[in-house]
């Protein structure tokens, strides 16, 4: 028997991992409702080319003002929780900003919490909830320039088992999905000549296929993963 269609909030749709991971989400059958800011409208065209049945919500999500702006635009409940979006700040850690490190903070970590607790009485009242946050191998590795984006999605981590712990008895779960380098999102602005760097992090030599990342997004938010919680899916092809 089929599952009850659930509703799905996508955040940072319009990146490149966000529209690489939409048509897999929506072949799974949920209904989408999409965040993006200043590519709205692209995004828009994304999923009328792609004929995807979605609402897409335009706002900038950077503060907890922000958050509720959003879940004042969704009159559905929200059953899943996809928090992908995210931005970085490169310096070595003595050279930065005070502004960038605090912007980066807010934007990875504080917002994604917010998104949560926000969503947290619809899951409640529907006795399911799925809470996925997109965090990243930089969480997890060594990475020069990153002092504040490392903090950020390493953030996440943690904070996926906090709410794993304390949203368990309410039939939520909480869990992270954490990319290696892919073939979409930030790798998009690394120049070609620097790409081989990347594709030698990992034991496959290449880069991911940024759809995988859907369905590991697709198995988490469903009820087959019930008993997957407070954990970090690192799809990264063997970083080394």
């Amino acid at each position: 028997m089929d599952e009850p269609k659930k509703n799905l909030l996508l955040t940072g749709a319009s990146g490149g991992i966000g529209r690489a991971i939409i048509p897999v989400l929506a072949e799974a059958g949920y209904k989408l409702y999409l965040q993006a800011n200043r590519q709205a409208e692209a995004l828009m065209e994304f999923i009328d080319e792609k004929k995807i049945d979605a609402v897409v919500v335009r706002l900038s999500l950077r503060t907890a003002d922000d958050v509720r702006a959003l879940r004042k635009k969704i009159a559905d409940p929200i059953h899943v929780l996809v928090a992908n979006a995210g931005i970085s700040r490169s310096a070595p850690a003595h050279k930065m900003k005070e502004r960038d490190w605090q912007e980066t903070l807010d934007v990875n970590l504080s917002v994604p919490f917010y998104l949560a607790q926000s969503f947290f009485s619809d899951m409640r009242a529907a006795g399911f909830g799925r809470v996925i946050f997109v965090s990243s191998v930089v969480g997890s590795t060594m990475v020069r320039g990153t002092a504040a984006y490392a903090a950020s999605k390493a953030g996440l981590m943690g904070l996926a088992r906090a709410l794993a712990a304390d949203w368990a008895a309410f039939g939520i779960t909480a869990n992270c999905i954490a990319p290696g380098y892919m073939d979409a999102g930030m790798i998009e602005q690394i120049p070609e000549n620097i790409l081989p760097y990347f594709r030698d992090k990992s034991v496959q030599g290449r880069l991911g296929p940024a759809d995988e990342i859907g369905y590991a997004i697709a198995y988490l938010a469903s009820e087959k993963s019930s008993f997957v919680t407070g954990q970090t899916l690192h799809i990264n092809g063997g970083i080394v």
